[in-house]
Formats: structure tokens, sequence, C-alpha cells
């Protein structure tokens, strides 16, 4: 089965969470109502990280430069009660899928 993560793994915790919120696609939602409009937002946040990810040779990091230089690494992804760093709403985590692999989001950027 394709979706069956323990063979070959998916995308990534990171990159699905940051995408997401990068995105402004809410991680609750269901992947088949997910628009054409949605989907192309969220290739245009995902693959630049992703790229970003191998230039560094290092740990990720996928917030803007000055974000980074204050010591925000990410813009969700392990921020589970701190605020959000464009609204101020504490990050939310949820587990999901058969693994209960780990989502980070904004509630109200994320609707």
């Amino acid at each position: 089965m394709v979706l069956d993560q323990r063979p070959v793994a998916g995308l990534g915790n990171i990159f699905k969470s940051e995408g997401l919120f990068l995105a402004d696609i809410d991680p609750r939602r269901a992947a088949q109502n997910i628009t054409a409009e949605e989907l192309d937002r969220l290739w245009e946040a995902v693959i630049p990280l992703m790229w970003r990810g191998v230039e560094q040779h290092g740990p990720t990091t996928t917030t803007t430069p000055a974000l980074t230089a204050a010591g925000h690494r990410h813009y969700v992804y392990r921020r589970r009660g701190q605020p959000c760093l464009r609204c101020g709403t504490p990050i939310q985590m949820l587990r999901q899928g058969a693994l209960q692999r780990t989502t980070y989001f904004c509630p109200v950027c994320q609707r």
C-alpha cells in the first residue's frame, strides 16, 4: 500500500507541519477536500524548504533569516504551547494516522 509509511518514508513531520502552516491549511482536513489552489500553495511552500535543507547540510531551518537569528528555527514544528510567530496563539500538536505521527499547527492561522 502506497500510504503505508512503514516500508517507505513520507514527506516528514517537519516539512508536513511547516508546509501546511505556510500554505494556511488546517492539518485536520481530509486530503480529498484540499483544493487545487491549496495544493499549489503547499507545493510552493514545501519545495523551497526542502531545497534549503539540502543546501544547509545541517539542522533543518524553516523560518526567515531574521526569525532564525532571533532563535526561531521553525514556525510550528516542536513549538507546542508556544505563541504562533504570526498571531500569538499557542501552537497545538495532534497525532494522526495509524502510526500516530505528530503534527504541529496554529489553530487560528490554519483554519
